[in-house]
């Protein structure tokens, strides 16, 4: 299997890794314990004004 051919093989199949990252993501930032964490961080812009 030559550098071209795994090249290619990569540029075919990338979307699968990248939709299981994403599908992590999504999964850990909406898991149940974590939404008082995720709250406060959206409020980070805001206090800074203060």
């Amino acid at each position: 299997m030559g550098i071209v051919s795994l090249m290619q093989w990569l540029v075919q199949y990338s979307i699968v890794p990248v939709f299981v990252v994403f599908v992590l993501v999504v999964v850990t930032t909406y898991l149940p314990g974590r939404k008082r964490e995720m709250e406060r961080n959206a409020r980070i812009p805001f206090d800074d004004d203060r």
